[in-house]
C-alpha cells in the first residue's frame, strides 16, 4: 500500500496474475483475475518481480516460454528459510557488554542479533533484531508471534538478559522457502542471461528478484538496475539518418502504454 501510494503507475492489488504469453508483434499479454473476473491487457515489456517460489503458479502460454520459465524456476530452487524478531525496548542494554552493531549466539542452532538502533538514532531506545535461519526458522515459523518473542527473549545468554530495561514492542517476520540458499545460481551464470529466461522469441520478458545476486536487499536493487538500464537501450533516441533534420530527435516508439 506505500508503494502504491509514492508512485505514479497504475497499481492493481489483490489481483493476481495468472497468465503471460506471447501477443501480437512484439507485445505480452497478461492475464490477471479478481474475483470472478479475469482481466488482459498488452504490453511492450514484461518484468516478473517475483519469488522464484512464486513462477510456478503462473501459466506461461506457448511451449518455448513455459519450457523456458521451469528451467528457470529449477536451476534458482534453492529454497532456505529464515524468520525475523525485532523487540523495542526502552534503552539499548545490550551496549554495556557488547560492542559492535551485531553479534552471534548458539541459540536455534546458530542466531545473528543485530543492534538495528546502532544505525539510525532510536531516541536512546534500543532496537535487537534475532535474525534465524534454517531448519530452525521453518519449525519455529509455526508458533505464534507471542511464543516466538518469548522464545526470542529466554534464548538471550545470562550477561545479556535486560534486566530493568522493558520491552516496548516486538515484530514478527516469516520468510519460510522465499529465500534463495544458493543466490546466482551454480554455475554462476552472467547477469544478463539471468534476467532473460527466453531471449530468442520473449526478448522483452524479464525477471528480477534478490536470488539473482545475493539474497539481500542490494542484490534487489541490482537486479533492477540491470533490468531497467537493459529497457532504456531499447527506448534511448535513435541516431537520425544522415542528411535528415536534427532539430527533433527520432525517439523509438513504444507500442502500447504499457511497461
Amino acid at each position: 500500500l506505500e508503494l502504491a501510494r509514492r508512485i505514479s503507475a497504475r497499481v492493481l492489488l489483490e489481483q493476481p496474475v495468472v497468465r503471460v504469453e506471447h501477443a501480437v508483434g512484439d507485445t505480452y499479454r497478461v492475464t490477471s483475475r479478481r474475483g470472478a473476473e479475469v482481466q488482459s491487457a498488452d504490453f511492450d515489456f514484461v518484468i516478473v518481480a517475483l519469488p522464484n517460489d512464486c513462477l510456478p503458479a503462473i501459466t506461461w502460454g506457448g511451449d518455448s516460454l513455459g519450457a523456458a520459465m521451469a528451467n528457470h524456476h529449477k536451476f534458482y530452487d534453492h529454497p532456505a528459510h529464515y524468520l525475523r524478531v525485532t523487540a523495542l525496548f526502552d534503552r539499548p542494554f545490550w551496549r554495556d557488554r557488547i560492542g559492535g552493531s551485531f553479534f552471534m549466539t548458539e541459540a536455534f542452532g546458530g542466531c545473528c542479533l543485530y543492534d538495528e538502533s546502532s544505525r539510525t538514532d532510536a531516541g536512546g531506545r534500543g532496537v535487537l533484531g534475532w535474525l534465524i535461519a534454517g531448519e530452525a526458522a521453518l519449525r519455529l515459523g509455526n508458533l505464534d508471534d507471542a511464543k516466538l518473542i518469548a522464545q526470542a527473549m529466554q534464548s538471550l545468554p545470562a550477561m545479556l538478559q535486560p534486566g530493568s530495561a522493558r520491552l516496548l514492542e516486538a515484530r514478527v517476520q516469516r520468510w519460510a522457502g522465499c529465500v534463495n540458499g544458493l543466490p546466482a545460481g551454480f554455475p554462476a551464470r552472467d547477469p544478463d542471461s539471468r534476467h532473460q529466461p527466453e531471449p530468442v522469441e520473449h526478448p522483452s520478458l524479464f525477471v528480477m528478484g534478490d536470488y539473482l545476486f545475493d539474497s539481500t536487499i542490494n542484490g534487489v536493487l541490482d537486479s533492477a538496475d540491470t533490468v531497467v538500464e537493459w529497457i532504456i537501450e531499447e527506448c534511448v533516441p535513435e541516431e537520425p539518418a544522415s542528411g535528415k533534420d536534427t532539430t527533433t530527435p527520432a525517439v523509438k516508439p513504444l507500442k502500447s502504454p504499457g511497461k
